[in-house]
């Protein structure tokens, strides 16, 4: 399980993942994968920083939020 937090106009919102993963990068280092529009296909503004949850294939998914979020962008895989 990994999680982190989305900073939105109306506050911060906790969001936890379990499910396969291929790699975590958190806290803000490491490659940028948000330079190319490729992960948000120009529909959503990239995240203010590096951070990132790749997914794995297969398996089952779980994306939690601490409070309702309406229309989270799940990018396909590229």
């Amino acid at each position: 399980m990994v999680g982190g937090s989305i900073t939105a106009p109306s506050g911060a919102v906790e969001v936890t993942y379990s499910g396969a993963y291929s790699f975590a990068q958190l806290n803000d280092t490491g490659t940028d994968y948000w330079v190319d529009d490729g992960y948000t296909q120009g529909v959503v503004n990239r995240p203010p920083t590096v951070d990132v949850i790749a997914l794995g294939e297969g398996g089952l998914k779980t994306i939690t939020f601490s409070r309702p979020v309406t229309d989270p962008y799940v990018p396909s895989p590229v």
